[in-house]
């Protein structure tokens, strides 16, 4: 979490949670001013907690960090480079037939 130097440098109490849904909760409760979460995560985490007060939250209009999301596969997984060659043969399947567009679609939550 390289923001949270940041965050301690600005004079911002932070906290650690046990789970991401921990602090959509304690966000809505007013005992946290804000928490960092990927942005599909996060609409997905407070549409299925409070589904009804969707529009009581918001974010940020820049994000924190524009750094990716990674697949991880253990070193000494003997089938790790198979994995590797069939999840991306399978992503630039769903490209060329234009679902992986739909889907970014269907979960951008900036409509």
């Amino acid at each position: 979490m390289q923001y949270i130097p940041d965050f301690e440098k600005a004079g911002l109490d932070t906290e650690y949670v046990p789970d991401e849904e921990s602090n959509v909760r304690k966000l809505y409760a007013g005992r946290i001013d804000l928490f960092v979460q990927d942005l599909y995560v996060g609409w997905e985490l407070i549409k299925k907690i409070y589904p009804e007060n969707v529009g009581d939250f918001g974010i940020l209009d820049k994000a924190l960090s524009e750094g990716g999301l990674y697949l991880m596969f253990a070193k000494n997984n003997p089938q790790a480079g198979a994995m590797i060659q069939k999840f991306n043969e399978g992503l630039e399947m769903i490209k060329k037939k234009g679902i992986y567009k739909k889907i970014l679609e269907k979960y951008d939550t900036e409509k």
